[in-house]
């Protein structure tokens, strides 16, 4: 009897720790999140142009990363068996939706199958599900994890990759970062700053009457004619 309580105590010993193991995991930042993004600078990196990959999207299609030049691009990895990936999702997307001009986001899932990454977005909530579509937003499959370890060696996930907008290495961020804080909100304005030539203006062409050249000469006359009038009835 004594036995069998001792089994049964241990299992619940187990069962809580691993439970408390998995709720903190899938807490809103967990506890790998940086105090701030100057934590998450890597120097070797920082400035270094970023390799040109071909992106297979959901639907088969291709896209190359340089085409998506011109904007900051966030290059996230993620994958939907990776619960802090899951919870900084929706920030990332909130932020490429905030900034539409400035922000490509790049989602490139680890996933095995690409079954699992359906699954994933069709269990999402309705407000970001929708938004997964969002012109700057690009869902993408690294089958097999090609580019996230041999291109990028990335090993670990969540990790995201900021890039400039001229293609070249600004931020590495490894693990989860608060997207919704003013510090990276105030950064990403900033990296997204576009230099646009200004553009040429034309004045307004407003229509008025014509004006008669000769009105004052036909005013003075009238006004002569006046004063003989004056002068002879006197």
């Amino acid at each position: 009897m004594m036995k069998t309580n001792v089994i049964i105590l241990g299992t619940i010993v187990v069962v809580a720790l691993l439970a408390t193991f998995f709720i903190d995991s899938r807490g809103p930042k967990g506890s790998i999140v940086p105090a701030d993004i100057e934590n998450q600078v890597d120097e070797f990196a920082e400035g270094t142009e970023v390799p040109d990959v071909n992106l297979t999207l959901l639907d088969g299609s291709q896209k190359q990363l340089s085409e998506l030049r011109g904007k900051v691009i966030l290059l996230n990895f993620w994958a939907s068996w990776c619960p802090p990936c899951i919870a900084e999702l929706p920030d990332l997307i909130e932020l490429a939706d905030s900034y539409p001009q400035e922000i490509e986001l790049v989602l490139l899932s680890n996933d095995v199958q690409k079954r699992d990454i359906d699954k994933f977005t069709e269990r999402m909530e309705e407000s970001i599900q929708e938004r997964i579509d969002l012109p700057n937003v690009t869902m993408a499959w690294d089958k097999g994890g090609k580019i996230t370890r041999e291109t990028f060696q990335t090993f670990q996930l969540p990790e995201t990759i900021i890039i400039n907008k001229d293609g070249m290495m600004a931020r590495k961020i490894v693990g989860v970062i608060d997207w919704d804080s003013d510090d990276i909100k105030s950064y990403i304005a900033d990296l997204g700053k576009i230099n646009t030539p200004e553009k040429e203006t034309t004045a307004e062409v407003v229509e008025t009457p014509a004006v008669q050249e000769d009105a004052p000469e036909a005013s003075q006359d009238e006004a002569q004619e006046v004063i003989e009038d004056i002068v002879e009835e006197n």
